[in-house]
């Protein structure tokens, strides 16, 4: 880090904590005091830096083993990523999956944690150095792991990583960490990395992360049937605005390069099939805007950012437009039921 202001900037994602929450809950009774502060923490979508270390040095009174943080790692779901678990959803391989993680991370950790570096091997780099986190060790294996437990678990594609690398000294117990990662684990680092193989990072993946399933009324589908001699037309570029809606700007260029057809010829046979482009676009941002809403770990411009708006006062305007009420209230009521 550059200076003092840049650690004051860093955060962990709130996700985190409920990890750590739910691994505690597993642990003996000595354990519940720090369950207890941990849960009556605010609910923010991001915990500072400071507090995580605090939670971390209270596992190292406790006795607790560096290398049983790699059972905290091995619990890590999409559910506990927020932003980026949503984002997920809208990749196709392990590469554009990391690109996108970089792209959003500032949101999720209120910094630029990492970096990629161009390979080979292409390598993930955090930007911290020795002896620059106290309770380094721990952060470390929590964080490696529950990268290592996204692609390698998650993805079923554990061959994607070929090395990690930790900053502070081998602890007693490397087996391990070796029995863990499959993988090269090497100590004493001048930096935090995770490598992958060129082949993983381009090898698709498909069912991941939590996505809506924005469908067209019965209605419709059967008015665009009706219309077309390709059923699913409508459906198909109701599913592609939905994988790039995140990326705001001019979604009809994306669809139909993706579809191999001009812009017109789009346009004109969602036409004959009774749509227009930009209905499908309201279509799926009211959609999906009610499924990130549904989870109260999102932020409203968490929200925004995920339906296509750069700035939350206008995605509540536009929520208004679409529903009787803000989507403050929205929450409240459907939370509250």
């Amino acid at each position: 880090m550059d200076s003092d202001k840049d650690w004051q900037k860093l955060s962990v994602a709130r996700g985190y904590a409920r990890l750590l929450s739910e691994w505690l809950k597993t642990q003996p009774r000595a354990f519940a005091p720090l369950l207890k502060e941990i849960e009556a923490t605010p609910s923010l979508s991001r915990v500072p830096l400071q507090q995580w270390q605090q939670w971390l040095a209270g596992l190292e009174t406790r006795g607790v083993a560096p290398e049983q943080m790699l059972g905290i790692g091995a619990l890590i779901q999409f559910r506990h990523l927020g932003l980026l678990g949503h984002l997920a959803g809208c990749c196709q391989t392990v590469g554009e999956l990391l690109q996108t993680y970089l792209r959003f991370e500032t949101l999720q950790y209120g910094f630029h944690w990492a970096e990629l570096s161009a390979g080979p091997p292409t390598c993930v780099r955090w930007r911290f150095g020795p002896g620059q986190l106290e309770h380094a060790l721990l952060l470390e294996t929590i964080g490696l792991s529950t990268v290592y437990s996204i692609v390698a678990g998650r993805l079923g594609m554990a061959s994607a990583i070929t090395a990690v690398d930790f900053t502070c000294a081998a602890p007693g117990r490397t087996q391990a960490y070796e029995d863990f990662f499959r993988c090269p684990v090497r100590f004493d680092q001048p930096a935090v990395r995770v490598e992958f193989s060129e082949q993983g990072l381009a090898t698709r993946i498909a069912g991941i992360g939590s996505r809506p399933q924005v469908r067209l009324t019965e209605a419709a589908e059967q008015a665009a049937s009706a219309a077309s001699s390709d059923d699913d037309f409508v459906q198909r570029v109701l599913d592609l605005i939905q994988r790039h809606l995140h990326e705001g700007g001019a979604l009809l260029p994306k669809a139909s390069a993706a579809l191999g057809i001009a812009p017109r010829s789009l346009q004109a046979r969602l036409a004959r099939a009774g749509w227009s482009f930009q209905d499908l676009v309201d279509t799926n941002r009211q959609q999906a805007a009610l499924y990130y809403l549904s989870d109260p770990g999102l932020s409203y411009a968490e929200t925004a950012l995920l339906i296509g708006f750069s700035e939350q006062s206008v995605f509540s305007r536009a929520f208004h437009k679409w529903f009787p009420e803000t989507p403050e209230q929205w929450r409240r009521r459907v939370l509250a039921a």
